[in-house]
Parts: structure tokens; C-alpha cells; sequence
């Protein structure tokens, strides 16, 4: 796993901002443009930096927090209408999408199969409930963590997803239901809610990275990388990207990469403090989508390299 931290000069902003002259705000559209064609690079400047100074006068005020997929083109016909039909749809009955890393063998790749999505390439990132592709690269605000302890049989035997539990107890005791005892594991899982940052418009959406055995070793790495950047979990922008990795049985998959880009403009920082507030104020009752792919359980069998529980480097990393 690849992850590369630029030291930022605490509490103030990166230093390319304030070379830019005070009159960039006034051109967003023109400034929001230019990112695009490097976010599919990682190996590039991250596009998502340079819109700050002009994000916190753009749509990414008005932006979209949850995760549905977000249209600019809307009829006028429909455009002043208030989500009616959904009045009775509380916050229990909405699950936040996982972003899924694409594997050689995911489903998504499957053409003519229900789960494809068409340019679809082994190392990108998608949507689990939009199926929107996000490309090689994508531009994240961490919000909060915690930990899952998730039932699972391997789909081959007849089983699949059995349930997520914060303790592994819990888990372990709903594994004792089954017949086959044995040929279910509760898997430990790190989840890692976020937003979703995109670098044309600035909106944002809800995601989780659910992170399992060899993802285990990413979300330690990025939450010691979150501990040393400081100040509130979601006070900064990180791209996640596909690296190549080989396990136990020299076999080569794809994992995660992490990189810090810059402090978060305060649009964003509002809105994931938002989030933020209404979960661990207990109105926000997080559920997840638990379609999981296979690649997300059964991907690279390695358990992944050991690593110490970091400790609490500011708001939303209490679990």
C-alpha cells in the first residue's frame, strides 16, 4: 500500500494559494474545469488543491449530501419540484453506498451481467449503489471510523454476507445460528465514512470504504496519517488511487493507495462536519449497503502486515 504525505504549514493554507491574485474566486467555472483531466493520474499534481479559494463561492455550498446520483442537466419541469412521494422516508431507511475497488475478476467487468458498468478497468473506483465510475483516482474528505465485525461464508459453499456487528462477540453469536459453523468467519472490517469530493463541480456525496484483511493495512496507515496531519479528521482532502500488490500466493491484485492533497475548503469541512455532528450525535444512524462484492471479502487472502491502533487525533475518530 502507497501512501505519500506532503507536510502542510498547520492552520494555514498550502503554499500555491497565496500566489493566486484575490480576484481568482470570481471564476469558478473557469477554474473547476481544469481538474479533471488529472484525476484519473495519480502520479500528477492532484487537481483537487487548486479549487479552494474559489469553492467556498460555488455550487459546493448548495451541494448535494447524500448519495444519489447528482444531475446538472435537470428538466425545467421537474427542476422547482420538492421530492415529493418520499415524506415518509426517514434516515433508517436510506444506506450510505461503498466505494468498491475494481478487481480482474469483479462482476462489474462481466458484460452482459447485472453488476456491469461499462468502462470498467481493474483499478478503478465505483459507486456500490450508483455504479458511477470515479476512475483510477478520487478526491475524499475522512469523516469518521469505526470498526465492524462482519458474519461472512464464502459464496462458493452457499453463503455470502450474515450480517455486520460492532462487537465480535455479537458476530460470533449470530455465526452460531448456522449449521455450518465452521465455514463461517467473522471478519474484522474497518469502515471508513466519508465524502466524496468532485473536483468539476465541488459537490459532495456520502461514501463508506469498507476496509477488510489487506485493506485492514490501509485504513491503519491513512487513520496514522490523519493522526500526524492533525486537527479534526475531516479538516483535509486525500486521494485515493490503485496500486499493484502481490500476496502470500504471488498472486497480483489491486489495493489502495492514500495521498494527502491539502486542507479541505470550507464548504466541504461545513459539510462533513455536518455529517459528522449527526453521527456522533446519535440522530444519524449509519447503515451501509451491505450488497458486498466478493472482491471486497474474498479478494487477496493475506491478513495483512500488523499494525498498532492509532490513537484519537481530534473528532471523528473516537472508535
Amino acid at each position: 500500500m502507497a501512501t505519500a504525505q506532503k507536510t502542510p504549514n498547520r492552520g494555514a493554507p498550502p503554499a500555491k494559494q497565496p500566489n493566486k491574485p484575490a480576484a481568482q474566486p470570481a471564476k469558478p467555472a473557469a477554474q473547476a474545469a481544469k481538474p479533471a483531466p488529472a484525476a484519473a493520474k495519480p502520479t500528477t499534481t492532484p487537481p483537487a488543491a487548486k479549487p479552494q479559494p474559489q469553492a467556498q463561492t460555488t455550487a459546493v455550498a448548495e451541494r448535494q449530501t447524500t448519495a444519489v446520483s447528482t444531475r446538472q442537466d435537470v428538466p425545467d419541469y421537474i427542476r422547482g419540484s420538492a421530492g415529493r412521494g418520499s415524506e415518509n422516508v426517514e434516515t433508517q431507511d436510506l444506506i450510505i453506498p461503498r466505494i468498491e475497488l475494481v478487481q480482474a475478476l469483479s462482476k462489474c467487468l462481466e458484460e452482459g451481467g447485472a453488476e456491469y458498468i461499462e468502462g470498467a478497468k481493474p483499478g478503478m473506483f465505483y459507486n456500490s449503489v450508483t455504479r458511477e465510475l470515479y476512475g483510477h483516482s478520487m478526491f475524499v474528505v475522512p469523516v469518521f471510523f469505526k470498526k465492524q465485525f462482519l458474519a461472512w461464508r464464502d459464496r462458493k459453499k452457499g453463503g455470502g454476507f450474515g450480517g455486520a456487528f460492532d462487537t465480535a462477540q455479537e458476530c460470533h453469536d449470530r455465526i452460531s445460528q448456522e449449521e455450518h459453523i465452521d465455514e463461517w468467519e467473522a471478519i474484522e472490517t474497518a469502515q471508513q465514512i466519508l465524502l466524496v469530493v468532485n473536483p468539476d463541480t465541488h459537490e459532495t456525496s456520502e461514501a463508506v470504504l469498507s476496509c477488510a484483511r489487506t485493506k485492514q493495512k490501509v485504513s491503519r496507515q491513512w487513520n496514522s496519517l490523519i493522526r500526524v496531519n492533525g486537527f479534526d479528521r475531516f479538516s483535509r482532502l486525500y486521494e485515493l488511487f490503485g496500486v499493484d500488490e502481490t500476496n502470500s500466493q504471488n498472486q497480483t491484485y489491486k489495493n489502495i493507495g492514500v495521498r494527502y492533497v491539502d486542507f479541505a475548503s470550507m464548504p466541504v469541512y461545513k459539510a462533513a462536519e455536518e455529517l459528522y455532528n449527526s453521527i456522533a450525535g446519535g440522530s444519524r444512524v449509519v447503515k451501509i449497503d451491505e450488497n458486498f462484492e466478493d472482491s471486497v471479502i474474498d479478494g487477496a487472502v493475506d491478513s495483512g502486515a500488523p499494525g498498532a491502533q492509532p490513537g484519537d487525533p481530534g473528532a471523528g475518530s473516537e472508535y
